[in-house]
């Protein structure tokens, strides 16, 4: 049966069982404009399930033999309070009209299309020596993902230092709606240095990065999206907000480096830069390895660190909603704005209109 509620929701009734459990429910299904629901009863108890549409991936009409079309219902879930999402899927089966599975998968696949997806094509990064070497098993675990919101890729395994730096900078990328690295920091940050010295930067630099981690610290990955894979997939594919990144440009002698999330310089810089070499030994323990040689053998070095006052800025005064102060970059600014407003003399001459944050 399928029934029209209401102007905004639609309503079908038929069974429904979780993929894998086993349980099969007669139910009542309704698709609102931002929500499937499940409602059904167990014994004297009316029990409900709610997915909202940004962890709806898709529904697809499954045909098996002489067995009647079943329509599979894709979730993605929230991250858990560690960090975790789980990919779930729910059959549904014995609608009563000729069309219900035709018109219930086309009604659950609006709204899942409608919240930020990712369309096109995008270029995807694998690191398979990141960290402890999970880069292609991480890409196992969400590969499909992609798939189900039908979203193409082209993915490149890197074989050395300096692979996705040389891709970048070759790949027409306004073919690439996002580039998305399956790696740690160091893949991350060639591909942040490319789109900076490529000819057409300025453009370049408008190009969407998401992460997944599989790297041994991730600290950029800490401050944006989560390290579980299904969890960081979910961002890219559903919950994402484009924001823009502040990048740190580092220069030494003829040597032009940029950085995301810090730099290291003096025993810190050693650590590293000695680290790499101890990759295929110790993994993740590289770096205590390489700490440790490093305090046991000190050496001396000669540096010059120079502070250059910061480029003034005017101060924020935009709308709750602005990017800049979303992000956080100038929330001392907003609010010291906010409480000195009154006491602050106007801004130019009046004959400008508002600023933008």
């Amino acid at each position: 049966m399928f029934r029209r509620r209401a102007e905004d929701e639609l309503q079908w009734k038929c069974k429904f069982c979780k993929v894998g459990v086993g349980n099969t429910h007669s139910c009542t299904t309704i698709v609102t404009p931002t929500h499937l629901v499940v409602r059904w009863w167990s014994g004297p108890i009316e029990r409900e399930r709610k997915f909202h549409a940004r962890n709806l991936l898709r529904a697809s009409i499954v045909e098996e033999g002489p067995s009647p079309p079943r329509v599979t219902v894709h979730v993605l879930t929230y991250p858990d309070s560690s960090g975790e999402s789980e990919y779930k899927q729910y059959d549904m089966t014995a609608f009563q009209s000729a069309d219900g599975q035709e018109t219930f998968a086309a009604a659950v696949n609006a709204i899942a299309f409608t919240v930020r997806p990712l369309s096109g094509r995008c270029l995807i990064f694998v690191n398979p020596v990141s960290g402890s070497r999970q880069g292609p098993q991480r890409f196992k675990m969400v590969r499909h993902l992609f798939l189900l919101v039908g979203l193409e890729a082209d993915v490149i395994t890197t074989t050395h230092h300096g692979h996705a730096s040389e891709i970048v900078m070759a790949s027409d990328l306004t073919k690439y709606s996002a580039i998305i690295a399956i790696s740690g920091d160091g893949t991350l940050n060639e591909i942040f240095t490319a789109l900076i010295a490529r000819p057409d930067s300025a453009n370049a630099v408008k190009t969407p990065v998401g992460i997944i981690p599989a790297g041994s610290e991730g600290t950029l990955a800490k401050i944006c999206t989560f390290f579980h894979p299904l969890a960081a997939a979910l961002v890219i594919l559903k919950c994402h907000e484009v924001r823009p990144l502040d990048v740190l440009e580092i220069t030494q002698h003829d040597l032009t480096m940029y950085s995301q999330c810090g730099v290291g310089w003096g025993i810190p810089g050693k650590v590293a830069e000695e680290s790499e070499a101890l990759r295929s030994s110790y993994g993740r323990s590289r770096y205590a390895v390489s700490a440790m040689n490093q305090l046991m053998n000190l050496k001396g070095a000669r540096g010059c660190l120079e502070v250059l006052p910061a480029r003034e800025r005017p101060l924020c005064a935009c709308s709750p909603g602005c990017l800049r102060c979303r992000s956080g970059a100038s929330m001392a600014e907003r609010e010291a704005l906010l409480r000195l407003g009154p006491l602050l003399p106007p801004l130019g001459n009046g004959a400008g209109g508002e600023g933008e944050g």
